[in-house]
């Protein structure tokens, strides 16, 4: 599959050259100088730097021709021919002669402690010597364009994370707006935005070949190869086999789909959501799955809660909906103290400031958004708590 090298960051172009050349597909101009290969991709090799992996993958050819010159020796010398003087190499020492300078240094307290420590040492040094210095620049953001949208108090960081290319998994309790902020985020950065909620099968996520030889294909290919913002909803509560397909393809950026191998597009993000922080079941959130620790350590956490100023804007769009919003934040406070069972969202403040516009009577409405199937008995106690029914 062609991609813009140019586009690509050193990560992606190492990745990228790692499989043209597990495929045959790189050339060198002499066949000794394959040896220098794996330092060249690691970032170990002086003087080649980004500007000679993007040369290489432009070309295919290894090395560039005029960065030759800058390989180490081959077989003690470099292959061009100089005449500058060459010092002799010193003579080995025999093993003899090694267990009697050992002894002049150490005398008879040598122990293997104190060689292992001479060794550890010999070893930072050269070692530390001898590794190219990287340094890896990376930009501040500083704007998070919206068009004057109202949004969530955490969507900046959120922001700021996608843009600085890491992987976002969102934590928060539902309806606190996460999957609003999704395309908000997606729009922002300029990207297409692909939605997936829970999976409950790897085909959902990856595809499927059909039984006529057709690839059907899902968002998060299309997001994966071609580009774009790739929201997973319900990551907590999807088939873990799908699970482990998905942070394969974050971990190596590349993903074995039905239709052959493909590398990760340099445009590719991805922000997952949970109601969980990826534990297990809760009280609140069953049916949730543990996730491993190397699932996690694919992304990057943000805990998305309600944002009671989000909350407020949104309904004062309604006519009694600041009230409305005001009393539900009461009663979410009540519960919490109270230690109940009991989910009161965004959309509870919307669909009842809705009802109560449609005719709806207030018993009606609260009931039908916000009380739900709460026993008599606590919904007693948490309007004992809030001072009093509406």
């Amino acid at each position: 599959m062609t991609q813009d090298t140019e586009t690509m960051t050193q990560a992606e172009l190492r990745s990228w050259l790692r499989e043209r050349k597990s495929m045959n597909e790189i050339s060198f101009t002499k066949p000794e100088y394959e040896r220098h290969w794996t330092p060249f991709v690691n970032g170990q090799l002086t003087g080649f730097g980004v500007d000679a992996l993007r040369q290489v993958a432009k070309t295919w050819v290894f090395p560039p021709s005029e960065l030759e010159s800058k390989l180490p020796m081959l077989g003690g010398q470099r292959e061009e021919s100089d005449d500058k003087p060459r010092s002799k190499p010193k003579p080995a020492q025999s093993p003899d002669a090694v267990q009697e300078a050992i002894k002049v240094l150490f005398g008879s307290g040598l122990d293997e402690s104190k060689v292992r420590q001479l060794v550890d040492q010999q070893l930072d040094e050269r070692i530390g010597d001898g590794l190219p210095e990287r340094r890896i620049i990376v930009e501040s953001v500083k704007e998070t364009p919206l068009d004057d949208e109202l949004y969530h108090s955490v969507y900046p960081e959120i922001y700021r994370k996608l843009k600085a290319r890491r992987n976002v998994w969102g934590v928060g309790p539902a309806g606190s707006g996460k999957s609003n902020m999704g395309k908000q985020l997606a729009k922002a950065l300029g990207l297409p935005f692909y939605f997936t909620g829970k999976i409950d099968s790897e085909s959902k996520l990856m595809g499927f070949v059909d039984g006529g030889g057709v690839f059907r294909s899902k968002p998060f290919f299309k997001a994966f190869t071609e580009g774009g913002l790739f929201m997973f909803d319900e990551f907590d509560a999807s088939d873990p086999r799908a699970v482990t397909a998905f942070n394969s393809a974050l971990s190596n950026r590349m993903c074995d789909f039905p239709v052959g191998c493909f590398d990760q597009h340099p445009d590719f993000r991805v922000i997952a959501f949970s109601n969980t922080w990826g534990n297990g079941a809760t009280r609140d959130y069953v049916g949730r799955n543990q996730m491993s620790g190397e699932a996690k350590d694919r992304f990057v956490f943000v805990e998305v809660d309600y944002d009671q100023k989000l909350e407020l804007a949104v309904a004062k769009q309604y006519e009694g909906g600041t009230e409305v919003a005001k009393r539900v934040h009461k009663i979410r406070n009540a519960i919490a103290k109270l230690k109940l069972r009991h989910i009161v969202s965004l959309r509870g403040i919307v669909d009842t400031s809705v009802l109560l516009l449609a005719g709806d009577s207030e018993e009606q409405a609260w009931s039908a958004c916000v009380w739900k199937d709460m026993k008599p008995e606590d919904r007693a106690k948490v309007e004992a708590e809030i001072g009093g029914a509406e």
